[in-house]
């Protein structure tokens, strides 16, 4: 028998869990998804355990000599990617942030602003509307 914790999988009252399910539990990580047996969901993943940061087209940049440390930025990081030292911010932790602008929405203090990722400009919204084509009535 496995020392695997299977505390962390969920159950469904009715499945097809193979019997040496408990035995192999171990083996999860290399399963495709076909190999899953019905009724089990698996441990969430998080961004501390998988670098996501390549999905962003704009990154934060952070202005040290404006911010006010008042952590607006870090509570409302859905990644986790603001870092903290001492009740202060420190920095971004740019292999986690996945770009959402999350933090810049939220810093009161302009300390914080969206920038390209790739130097690429991107199109303010309004130049975005008008570069779209006026759909009319019979298009």
């Amino acid at each position: 028998m496995s020392n695997a914790d299977t505390s962390k999988w969920i159950q469904a009252e009715e499945s097809l869990i193979p019997a040496d399910f408990a035995d192999n539990i171990d083996s999860f990580e290399s399963w495709r998804v076909e190999d899953i047996p019905p009724g089990m969901v698996g441990r969430a993943g998080t961004s501390v355990e998988y670098e996501t940061g390549a999905w962003r087209s704009e990154r934060p940049e952070w202005d040290k000599a404006k911010c006010k440390h008042c952590m607006l930025c870090w509570v409302n990081c859905p990644d986790s990617a603001i870092l903290v030292a001492d009740e202060k911010m420190t920095g971004i932790n740019f292999d986690h942030c996945k770009g959402c602008g999350v933090c810049f929405v939220e810093c009161r203090f302009d300390a914080l602003k969206m920038i390209p990722e790739h130097g690429v400009e991107h199109l303010e919204p309004e130049a975005s509307a008008e570069a779209e084509p006026e759909i009319t009535e019979g298009d």
